[in-house]
């Protein structure tokens, strides 16, 4: 478990970094030249969320359009795809995981891929949180 998070750490990194082009569909997650500090905080829930309600529900959390948050949860669901570089497509991923039975080995990879993140994101600079309330 912890040899895949450190795995996943190097392209959690280079994704966070590749976000900051304004081309780039994770762009959102930056406000100027700083990461958004609330996605610190929606990586910091995503695991414990995930034990607490399951991965389904979380999912169905974080990929709701309604979000009334300061951020749009499906970023992070979009940076754990990356980083488990899954074969399919990202809608077909989040269909996969909202719709089939639990795969625990499949679960385990995604709150690993989301510690990895949870480590990268720390690297980088933020906005205060304060500052996105």
């Amino acid at each position: 478990m912890d040899t895949r998070i450190n795995d996943f750490i190097p392209t959690a990194i280079k994704l966070l970094e590749e976000a900051a082009k304004p081309n780039n569909s994770l762009y959102g997650i930056y406000e100027g030249n700083e990461i958004k500090g609330i996605y610190e905080s929606y990586l910091s829930q995503f695991g414990p969320m995930a034990i607490q309600l399951g991965m389904r529900s979380t999912f169905a959390v974080y990929y709701n359009n309604e979000n009334k948050g300061d951020g749009n949860r499906k970023y992070i669901l979009e940076l754990i795809y990356k980083v488990v570089s899954s074969k399919t497509s990202y809608n077909h991923w989040i269909r996969d995981i909202l719709c089939s039975e639990p795969n625990f080995a499949k679960e385990e990879e995604i709150l690993d891929a989301s510690v990895a993140l949870k480590r990268a994101i720390r690297t980088f600079s933020l906005t205060s949180k304060n500052d996105n309330l």
